[in-house]
């Protein structure tokens, strides 16, 4: 951990992620456990779609490193600031609106179209990051369509 302390420490000055870890371990930079990407399962569920958050973007959005953004590794904390909470780019829209996958800011965001939407900045994950699969992003809609259910 005090090897990636620069890393941490350059990330939340500029603003930007922290450096992906680069040892063999699954830990992320924040110290928690990040599945491979091949042990994400791609169902519609809420364990499935919080699963593949934490993976792709849980090493950002995470509440010790990105202060103020939502922790995708906690599963309870992750639904409850997702799911019928205001968008902060977009507040006409929620997170994740329940049963409507285009009135969900997540999915724009996953999906590069936040800006048709009203919407700006990178789409999530930014450029530097591995982004979701077809699949994840798919689970991702199905589970917004089935009434984004907590499993």
């Amino acid at each position: 951990m005090l090897r990636l302390f620069p890393f941490l420490l350059l990330g939340f000055l500029i603003g930007a992620c922290p450096a992906p870890n680069e040892t063999d371990d699954d830990d992320d930079s924040a110290g928690t456990d990040v599945q491979d990407d091949d042990d994400v399962s791609a169902e519609p569920t809420w364990t499935a779609v919080q699963a593949s958050l934490a993976s792709r973007c849980g090493p950002c959005h995470t509440t010790n490193i990105r202060a103020g953004l939502t922790d995708l590794n906690d599963y309870d904390a992750a639904y409850d600031n997702l799911v019928g909470q205001p968008a902060d780019q977009v507040p006409s829209l929620n997170r994740v609106e329940a049963g409507e996958p285009d009135s969900s800011y997540l999915l724009h965001k996953v999906r590069g179209t936040h800006e048709e939407v009203g919407g700006d900045g990178d789409p999530m994950p930014p450029g530097s990051r591995t982004p979701l699969s077809g699949d994840q992003v798919q689970a991702l809609e199905d589970w917004i369509l089935d009434g984004a259910v907590k499993d």
